[in-house]
């Protein structure tokens, strides 16, 4: 407590400018796989095209709102006791993509026209995104929760406005412009382009975990983790 105090170590200042490039890298390479997963279009949309029920597709916000409430409420100690607080945060942003991964291969093989399934989609997808849509939202849920710490360990408070400005700003330009280039083309395509979309977003989760495991972070004292 001592040392919170007494404001960020000499280490964490000398780190600081390498932290604030690299944590604006991690939420830029976020931002851009998150707008391909945007929860207003794309995910109801794929709900349709595998569904077509009006009361799965209410379902999303129901899970989205439960997966990402709860497990950072109980996560929250062991965070607190984590020494490096990156590695809960690489890992999450990590665990973010998984879905996307299994999605993007499991549309890959039967969303297309010529994928040979006479009865049309099997009945446990719907199910089966559902599940997947919970995961994501955990780890997101996770993910925020470990930025919001590290930002808060690593960033001095009259400087996070700047990280925020520069990732907000850069990321909103980035992921905008992917967009417009990439999602007509792929919404043309007959399979939709799903599995284009998922792959996407979780490159960019990818990228994002792997920008996480980048920051300078020196160790908690007197953590058990």
């Amino acid at each position: 407590e001592m040392a919170r105090q007494e404001g960020p170590s000499a280490e964490i200042i000398a780190a600081e400018p390498r932290n604030l490039v690299t944590l604006s890298a991690h939420y830029i390479s976020l931002r851009l796989g998150w707008i391909f997963k945007t929860e207003t279009v794309i995910m109801p949309a794929f709900m349709d095209a595998i569904s077509g029920a009006g009361w799965l597709r209410g379902c999303l916000p129901i899970v989205n709102r439960i997966c990402s409430s709860l497990p950072p409420l109980f996560y929250a100690p062991q965070l607190k006791g984590a020494r490096r607080k990156k590695l809960v945060l690489s890992t999450a942003t990590f665990a973010m993509a998984i879905p996307f991964l299994v999605l993007a291969a499991i549309w890959w093989k039967v969303g297309q026209p010529d994928s040979g399934l006479s009865g049309g989609l099997p009945g446990w997808l719907p199910a089966f995104f559902l599940a997947c849509y919970g995961v994501v939202f955990i780890a997101t849920g996770l993910q925020r929760l470990a930025w919001a710490t590290v930002q808060g360990k690593l960033i001095r408070d009259n400087r996070r406005g700047r990280l925020l400005a520069i990732s907000g700003l850069l990321g909103s330009i980035t992921s905008v412009t992917a967009v417009l280039l990439l999602i007509p083309g792929w919404l043309k395509r007959p399979d939709h382009g799903f599995a284009w979309i998922f792959l996407m977003t979780a490159g960019g989760f990818v990228m994002a975990g792997f920008l996480a495991g980048l920051i300078t972070e020196p160790p908690d004292a007197n953590t058990p983790i």
